[in-house]
């Protein structure tokens, strides 16, 4: 320590190094000011995703039901069903993830609830996702 401490207190850090004086106060504003638009630009590109990929998921139902020509086979719904909880399941994640992150709740057991609902519909949309291979690989099994 150097005379009165006060080296102590001069480098602090907060994700980057600088001084803490009166002097340096106007470059904290800048450092962080600047490392705040680029965590805020990753933030706009993943709800620009999250928003793309709800409206790809309504269209995506629109498709599986809107366009059935035949009668199907057993098969064909079980995809069916399968392609539709897939989609369903991801709406439902969507939709909470941008509830959650345009921050309009004040209450915090209802933004946990919402929470766990994405993350309930996240491993649901995934196990779903998983399931349409193997169920067709158990359909093609069943046939031979």
């Amino acid at each position: 320590m150097e005379g009165n401490g006060a080296s102590a207190w001069r480098n602090i850090s907060f994700g980057c190094h600088f001084d803490l004086t009166v002097s340096a106060s106007a470059r904290l504003l800048l450092i962080c000011s600047h490392s705040l638009g680029v965590i805020m630009g990753s933030i706009v590109w993943q709800d620009t995703i999250i928003y793309l990929s709800f409206l790809a998921c309504i269209a995506g139902l629109v498709l599986v039901f809107a366009f059935r020509r035949t009668a199907p086979s057993e098969l064909e719904q079980v995809d069916e069903g399968l392609f539709a909880m897939i989609f369903a399941f991801w709406i439902v994640y969507c939709a909470t993830v941008i509830v959650v992150r345009l921050d309009w709740l004040e209450s915090e057991w209802i933004v946990r609830s919402l929470r766990l609902t994405s993350a309930l519909s996240y491993f649901l949309t995934w196990a779903s996702v998983l399931s349409l291979p193997l169920h067709r690989i158990a359909a093609v099994r069943e046939i031979e």
